[in-house]
């Protein structure tokens, strides 16, 4: 047979000329002319002719070659267009079809909007400040003018403060837009010891006293005009000579030192007594920056992403508060003065005194954040302090001691709360490991019987890491295409002869199917069946506490499609090739792969041990509280040993790396395999036939597993409501904090109950 095959070559190369423009048509139609002129050999050889007359009795059969070829071009004329349609597509359109798939769910994965808010981003940041609303620009497409003007001022302007001044400018009468202005414009002009600068102390009263004929019942203006008056009038330094009695967190007491004034500009000083008091004849205090946040919170639709939850979060924490460090020093120095003034024995001192208390008590009591309220408590504690001393400098023993009494009270009630949390430090890491990266980080204790209702926010953020997932699958699938793309793009423009140009293969739909349930539906199907378990079980684990898990699962589940895909069209193209007559190499057996099997065996084994291990419990973090998540964070620091916290996700680390390794060396050397034992016209059809198959599996999969992902982030943002979102509008009716501010209410009641009363004494007197 051999010495046939040169001349059926050159016969089947006549027939077969006018298919050239279709390679695997053509060798398609060639491998089947080949094994009937076989068969027709075969029979004229059993009919007792030689092989040479075998052969030239089964050429004549098939009739005039010309004829014969018009036939074959006319029968696949018609095919052979639509072939090269299909082939014209998976040539060049495919690969960019499949980046474009990735760069969309790389887009909306981003919230859809995060090209646009780069350029503003980076403007707040060169400004010296993250812009109030550096995250939500790109919701602005859902608004109207109006509402897109309140959220971010003229975009025009230079820097933030000149956005909200812009905002206050259009609408000037209304002291909610004037306020936060005031207080963004105020903020620049205070140093870093967090004092106002003095040269700034004229325009800022000024801005002050505008803001007070804009927001006449506001006591905001008045406290923060006593605060800058009364600093810039004095010098305040500790004072060993007056010593009152502190109570620590182990209720054991010791005496630390008060304070004592230098007046320096004694009508400064009054001026700001006098604002003092006439902030406290007002009915409110807000310094208004939190209502613009509000408000600006108000126009925003729903989160649909994890981005647009961000952007809201990086809204709230960037919102600028009120220069509380004014409030701080007035009230000491008030305190102090209080003392001075009952040294030289004047009873206003007590008075005074009082007006701090009550001073704290309306801002405790109006408070919106936590440090507002910490501020209100240290002023007040200083007023209770102050009292004390100007009892005792009095003579006034009563007075003193109810100071006393009712500072060590405060004293403990804050310490109750902050120290106890309902629940102690194991219960507290248990409950942790629900939480989810967010919650683990910003939740504000579990104390006074709150929790937070983690489940939307941990939902999210599962759902976010398999999108991360799956853009690292296809982003990894679109690179080994690219990969393909140019050896195959060299041979294509230095093969000049067709035999040795590479074939783009179709496999057959059969074959594809196959390609596609073995190596992406069934894995698919199995890990989202087991995700669906992870994520939606009543007491499912958030990933600050099973991140680690996570990352071995998806390098497993990564590693296995690639190798599933890949094994499956070498073996489809494989058969293919074997249809059309296309020499391949031969088969490698298992006994010359017992190494590779035997190291993958070990490798799954120690990976599925630790899986089984870490839902037992020995692999578990034991203090979840999300600071180690990051890999490169975690093998740096494990490096270190500083806690077990640290080697355990060194172990997670570590076996994705093992795994990462393993699947490469795999990778290279079955490319050295091929290269070495393969034929070079099988290895270039294999790696040109295989670049669509990849294409194809990145389009379908990044469409039907992205929008399912999409849908289910966006189902779970929406639920991010109430008390499962984080928000810093909320922070006082948390947990302890609420309480507090429920005492703060309660003294500011006391303060009315005692004024009224002294009314209708000074009445009685008349």
């Amino acid at each position: 047979m051999a010495d046939n095959e040169p001349i059926h070559n050159k016969l089947i190369a006549r027939l077969t000329d006018r298919l050239a423009g279709d390679p695997e048509l053509q060798a398609d139609v060639a491998h089947e002319l080949q094994t009937h002129l076989e068969d027709a050999e075969e029979e004229f050889r059993e009919a007792g002719l030689d092989d040479e007359k075998a052969q030239q009795e089964a050429v004549k059969a098939m009739g005039d070659p010309e004829e014969i070829s018009q036939q074959l071009f006319q029968a696949n004329r018609t095919r052979m267009r639509f072939r090269a349609v299909i082939r014209w597509t998976a040539s060049l359109a495919l690969l960019p079809a499949a980046m474009v798939v990735v760069a969309v769910l790389f887009y909306f994965m981003t919230g859809g909007g995060i090209f646009d808010d780069i350029d503003r981003l980076t403007t707040s940041i060169q400004s010296g400040q993250l812009g109030e609303n550096a995250g939500p620009f790109h919701w602005s497409r859902q608004l109207s003018e109006e509402d897109i003007f309140v959220l971010q001022g003229d975009i025009k302007a230079g820097n933030s403060i000149e956005r909200e001044k812009s905002i206050s400018n259009r609408w000037p009468d209304d002291p909610v837009y004037y306020g936060n202005y005031f207080v963004a414009a105020v903020s620049r002009y205070y140093g870093k010891d967090g004092q106002l600068r003095a040269s700034f102390l004229k325009k800022s009263m000024e801005m002050a006293d505008h803001g007070e004929k804009v927001d006449p019942d506001n006591a905001f203006y008045n406290f923060i005009k006593a605060g800058w008056l009364i600093e810039a009038s004095c010098m305040l330094e500790d004072d060993p000579s007056r010593q009152i009695e502190s109570i620590d967190s182990d209720e054991k007491r010791k005496s630390i030192s008060f304070y004592k004034i230098t007046i320096t500009d004694p009508v400064g000083f009054q001026q700001g007594i006098k604002e003092l008091r006439r902030g406290l004849l007002k009915s409110f205090y807000s310094s208004r920056s939190l209502d613009m946040l509000e408000l600006r919170l108000s126009l925003l639709p729903p989160p649909q992403s994890m981005a647009d939850i961000i952007s809201r979060v990086i809204m709230e924490v960037s919102a600028l508060l009120p220069p509380m460090t004014s409030f701080r020093a007035l009230g000491k120095i008030l305190g102090a003065y209080a003392v001075d003034l009952a040294e030289a024995g004047d009873i206003t001192a007590v008075e005074l005194a009082r007006s701090v208390e009550k001073m704290a008590n309306l801002i405790g009591s109006e408070s919106r954040t936590f440090i507002e309220i910490l501020v209100a408590l240290a002023c007040r504690m200083n007023a209770l302090a102050s009292l004390e001393l100007v009892g005792k400098e009095l003579h006034n023993p009563t007075l003193s001691k109810n100071a006393f009494q009712e500072r060590r009270q405060q004293g403990k009630f804050w310490r109750d709360l902050r120290d106890n949390s309902g629940m102690d430090r194991q219960e507290l890491r248990k409950e942790l490991r629900h939480a989810g990266m967010f919650w683990s980080v910003l939740m504000p204790g579990g104390v006074a019987g709150y929790r937070a209702e983690y489940e939307p926010l941990r939902t999210v953020e599962c759902f976010v890491v398999l999108e991360i997932a799956l853009l690292i699958l296809l982003v990894g699938m679109v690179l080994l295409s690219c990969s393909f793309g140019l050896p195959i793009l060299i041979w294509l423009i230095s093969c000049r002869r067709s035999e040795s140009r590479p074939i783009l293969l179709f496999v057959g739909w059969r074959r594809i199917g196959r390609i596609v349930l073995i190596s992406i539906v069934l894995p698919l199907v199995v890990y989202g069946l087991y995700v669906s378990w992870q994520i939606f079980r009543p007491d499912a684990y958030g990933l600050n506490h099973a991140m680690g898990r996570w990352m071995v699962e998806l390098a497993i589940f990564l590693c296995a499609v690639f190798f599933l895909l890949l094994s499956t069209s070498y073996r489809a193209i494989h058969q293919r090739c074997e249809e059309i007559g296309v020499p391949v190499p031969p088969t490698i057996t298992r006994r010359k792969r017992i190494g590779f099997l035997i190291a993958a065996g070990l490798v799954l084994l120690v990976c599925g041990t630790y899986i089984i291990g870490w839902w037992a419990g020995p692999f578990q973090l034991d203090d979840p509280k999300g600071e180690y998540w990051i890999p490169p964070l975690a093998f740096l620091t494990a490096l270190i040993g500083r806690d077990s916290n640290h080697s355990k996700f060194l172990m997670d680390f570590f076996l994705v790396l093992v795994m990462l390794c393993f699947f490469i060396i795999w990778l290279l050397s079955e490319g050295v395999e091929l290269f070495r034992r393969g034929r070079k016209a099988f290895r270039r059809t294999f790696i040109r036939s295989s670049m669509p198959i990849l294409c194809s599996a990145v389009i379908v999969v990044g469409l039907a597993v992205g929008s399912v992902l999409s849908l289910g982030e966006r189902c779970a943002a929406k639920r991010v409501t109430g008390n499962a979102a984080f928000g810093i509008l909320s922070e006082t009716e948390r947990g302890g904090i609420r309480l507090l501010r429920e005492k703060f209410l309660q003294w500011r009641r006391e303060d009315g109950t005692q004024a009224a009363g002294s009314g209708e004494q000074a009445a009685g007197q008349r």
